[in-house]
């Protein structure tokens, strides 16, 4: 352990190097569920998975002493701590469990990361599992956007809790102290509408280039008309 005691952070024992991604994600997720959804975009992403090295708060934090002597990690100096950690780190990613009322947008701690991330213009990658990837896609295929974006616009940080109370009135306080609840949910519907966006274009874009093309086809010239309806839409929101 770096402090010469006994019971250490995971990350001391295991292999690892500099971050090159932070993990926003829930406590209440399963294993399967973090293991298989970083797998998924690691292939996804085509990324060098002996390169990449992922910051998560579970393994880099020292459980033992956060649990049993309340040291000063999780929502303590989260300005100096968290924040700076971020910026430094450059990349996040966001893990979904579902797309479809994500436990993510439930908890104060996810809600709060995402509006740093934001707010400091930090590079920003949603990512879910492969069942709930592929059920998105099929979901945006069907031109069924606004089933996505409806959960995804309903955010109330106010509402949102967190695993300790203390973290939970922690995040809170410091978001009255520097922000307000309404540009948090603002600023992360936003972030969120706008990965969206991306993600719709190159699903659809890609349908496109791999048959619907209008020339002689009567359904593709409707399809090609249907698409352009549903970016307008989007514009909207």
């Amino acid at each position: 352990p770096r402090d010469g005691r006994r019971g250490c952070a995971l990350v001391d024992v295991l292999p690892s190097g500099p971050a090159t991604h932070f993990l926003s994600w829930a406590w209440g997720y399963s294993l399967m569920t973090v293991v298989l959804a970083l797998r998924h975009w690691c292939q996804e992403s085509q990324m060098d998975a002996m390169q990449t090295f992922i910051w998560i708060c579970f393994f880099c934090n020292n459980q033992e002493r956060i649990l049993k002597e309340k040291t000063k990690e999780g929502s303590d100096d989260l300005e100096s701590t968290f924040q700076s950690r971020l910026q430094s780190i450059g990349r996040v990613l966001v893990l979904f469990d579902q797309w479809s009322k994500p436990a993510y947008l439930t908890r104060v701690w996810c809600i709060f990361e995402t509006f740093v991330a934001a707010r400091a213009s930090i590079s920003y990658t949603l990512i879910f599992p492969p069942e709930s990837s592929k059920s998105l896609h099929e979901t945006l295929q069907r031109g069924m956007h606004l089933e996505v974006t409806k959960d995804w616009s309903s955010i109330d940080v106010g509402q949102a809790r967190a695993s300790r109370p203390v973290d939970e009135e922690k995040v809170k306080g410091l978001i009255t102290r520097t922000s307000s609840f309404e540009e948090v949910n603002t600023v992360v519907k936003s972030h969120l509408v706008g990965w969206f966006k991306k993600q719709f274009e190159v699903i659809f874009e890609k349908g496109v280039q791999e048959g619907l093309s209008s020339s002689g086809c009567p359904h593709c010239a409707a399809k090609e008309e249907e698409l352009a309806m549903l970016r307008a839409q989007l514009q909207e929101r």
